[in-house]
């Protein structure tokens, strides 16, 4: 497993969303969370520091999947009741 890998997975990712394929773009993006799930971040010598923003992915899977929703016609929306006071 590689780096190259990642990122061949989120640039499938971002070439699926800009062609409105939000489904594969979030399989791709599930892929590449899956795999840094097993990748430890990592020191590459001479003090230089290989980290991957974990946040970013999460926050980009939610993005896609309120896309493709939207793009399907499902909306989520939060409705709250309030009880009439008497």
């Amino acid at each position: 497993m590689s780096a190259n890998l990642i990122n061949t997975k989120v640039t499938a990712a971002i070439a699926a969303s800009e062609a409105g394929d939000y489904a594969t773009a979030l399989t791709m993006l599930a892929s590449a969370k899956a795999l840094l799930a097993a990748m430890p971040d990592r020191q590459i010598g001479d003090g230089v520091t290989l980290t991957w923003d974990r946040a970013a992915i999460d926050s980009l899977l939610v993005h896609f999947q309120q896309r493709s929703n939207a793009a399907t016609g499902i909306t989520r929306t939060k409705i709250t009741y309030t009880r009439p006071t008497s």
